[in-house]
C-alpha cells in the first residue's frame, strides 16, 4: 500500500486525504484504520511533504 501510495504521488502529486474502508465489519474496519494509521501514515509523513499533516493555527486574537 505504502509503494502504490508513494507511486500516485510521484505521478499526480496528490496530498493524502483520506481512506475508505467500506464493506468491512466494524471489527474490520478498526483492525484496517489502526493499521493504517501506525504502519503507513508515519512512512508517508516522512515520505511525502504535505500540508494535509500540519495542525492548523487558531487565527482567533
Amino acid at each position: 500500500m505504502i509503494e502504490k501510495i508513494l507511486e500516485y504521488h510521484q505521478a499526480f502529486g496528490h496530498q493524502v486525504q483520506s481512506i475508505s474502508v467500506e464493506g468491512l465489519s466494524k471489527a474490520e474496519q478498526h483492525e484496517q484504520l489502526e493499521r493504517f494509521a501506525t504502519d503507513v501514515m508515519s512512512v508517508l509523513r516522512r515520505e511525502i511533504p504535505s500540508t494535509v499533516w500540519e495542525s492548523k493555527q487558531s487565527t482567533i486574537v
